[in-house]
């Protein structure tokens, strides 16, 4: 597994850009067994159990979600004839 690890780091930190929503990096790096990268979008990921994991969730499905309910509102307000 020491292996797998070993490029699981190095993956995690060659991030430049959010795996999710290609946001910038603000802060990683690594070491022989663990590292964390930090993107503008406020997600984080890290190694935890010798994987990569999200420890804060990167917030572009909720932005994305939010922007087509908008959309939808502002649609059914045209058909309502008030916008």
């Amino acid at each position: 597994m020491g292996n797998l690890l070993a490029f699981r780091v190095r993956k995690l930190v060659a991030q430049s850009n959010c795996p999710a929503c290609g946001s910038a990096i603000i802060s990683g790096g690594g070491g022989v067994a663990f590292a964390i990268s930090q993107f503008a979008c406020s997600s984080e990921f890290m190694i935890s159990n010798d994987e990569i994991v999200v420890s804060k969730h990167c917030p572009a499905a909720s932005q994305v979600a939010a922007g087509h309910l908008n959309d939808e509102a502002a649609e059914e307000a045209a058909e309502a004839g008030l916008a």
